[in-house]
């Protein structure tokens, strides 16, 4: 239970733009200084490398390669490189279809907080299609991704199920209203530590907000997300809910 300041900076670069091709640089940083946890401040750096190519006017690929390295509380906390192709089909003006596979390895790093955190070190495949639907000023998009995670414990492996949907309203006044709704589902292998069960977690995930266009360079937005984490066992129940206030700058 805390407060926490946010700095998140991105920035990229367009290396190649052509009527069917294109390619891109892009660093990310996020940063989050606590008001009293700062043992929980994350420092978050991803560096990534996007390039798609249209086959013909209504189906292009995409490829996306990123590299991640993350702090806890001023310790290496984990590390990852992330490989993600992609098929985009375009069905008239209004509907298109992305269908994504993704491979993911990550490194975590022991620390003094996190002292068996490099168990959770291994892989993740995840296999989603998403659908997005444009009429008028609003935007749908709705999907299903499964992925499977391969880890150094049986007890961190798991089969991952997740539904999603959101809107976006573009409103009088230069307002953009956005609506998300998610539900996953995640079943894990071995027997866990704290329990002598199989986990299984169920969490719901609900977020709106709202962005108003000051100018062409400045917006604000507010927002709220609600998380529920439901599981076997007792340890991994929790509830959240964040309250947030943002002033973007785009130059």
């Amino acid at each position: 239970d805390d407060w926490r300041a946010v700095l998140n900076l991105n920035g990229r670069y367009d290396f190649l733009s052509t009527a069917d091709a294109d390619g891109s640089i892009g660093y990310s940083l996020y940063q989050s200084l606590h008001f009293q946890l700062s043992n929980f401040d994350i420092s978050y750096h991803l560096l990534d490398l996007s390039a798609s190519y249209a086959i013909t006017p209504s189906i292009s690929l995409k490829g996306v390669y990123s590299f991640e390295y993350v702090f806890v509380g001023g310790s290496g906390y984990d590390s990852a490189h992330t490989v993600s192709p992609s098929i985009i089909i375009a069905e008239g003006s209004r509907f298109s279809t992305i269908v994504e596979y993704r491979y993911r390895y990550k490194d975590y790093i022991n620390s003094d907080i996190y002292g068996s955190n490099s168990e959770r070190t291994g892989s993740n495949h995840l296999a989603g299609i998403t659908q997005n639907i444009t009429y008028s000023l609003i935007r749908t998009r709705l999907g299903y991704a499964y992925d499977r995670d391969l880890t150094n414990r049986s007890y961190w492996d798991y089969n991952g199920h997740k539904g999603f949907i959101g809107m976006e309203f573009n409103l009088p006044y230069r307002i953009l209203l956005e609506l998300y709704g998610e539900y996953s589902r995640k079943d894990y292998d071995g027997i866990n530590p704290l329990s002598d069960t199989n986990r299984a977690d169920s969490a719901y995930t609900l977020s709106a907000s709202a962005t108003k266009e000051l100018t062409d360079m400045f917006s604000i937005t507010i927002g709220y997300l609600y998380l529920n984490n439901d599981s076997n066992i007792a340890f991994y129940k929790y509830n959240r809910g964040i309250a947030s206030l943002f002033v973007n700058a785009r130059f």
